[in-house]
């Protein structure tokens, strides 16, 4: 996801200063947000890896927010025929995105089954994500 983020906020077209700052506090909130949710999954507890998955939600979140919000500046900017397509830029990502903690959710507490859904989904995630988005682009 971090390299996602570089992506991403190319597409946005910012001014280099804002592009920056957005790239550093959502590179860290990515940072943060992989390392909550490490622990929950190589936790063998399910209400641990819930409580991990909980923590991990809130930079989550706050890096959708962000990216949510700078998209409608950037379909502001946009020539009146190319704002549709950065509109369903925009929903991709927060749909696609949210791929990733239902995958981390279904893998929780059901073996080998849980482990594969978790990859399966992941995996899934990540085609759409980052295939889907890049391709789109």
């Amino acid at each position: 996801m971090p390299l996602l983020l570089v992506e991403l906020i190319a597409v946005l077209n910012l001014p280099h200063a804002l592009g920056r700052s957005l790239m550093l506090r959502l590179g860290g909130a990515a940072l943060l947000m992989i390392a909550l949710g490490y622990p929950g999954e190589v936790s063998t507890g399910v209400w641990t890896s819930i409580v991990w998955w909980i923590l991990a939600m809130v930079p989550f979140l706050y890096i959708v927010r962000a990216l949510f919000n700078e998209f409608v500046g950037a379909v502001e900017r946009q020539p009146e025929t190319v704002r549709p397509l950065v509109e369903r830029a925009r929903t991709l990502i927060v749909v696609s995105w949210s791929f990733y903690p239902l995958a981390y959710l279904g893998g929780l507490g059901a073996g080998a089954t849980g482990e594969t859904f978790l990859q399966v989904g992941y995996t899934v995630s990540d085609l759409v994500a980052k295939v889907g988005l890049g391709v789109f682009i």
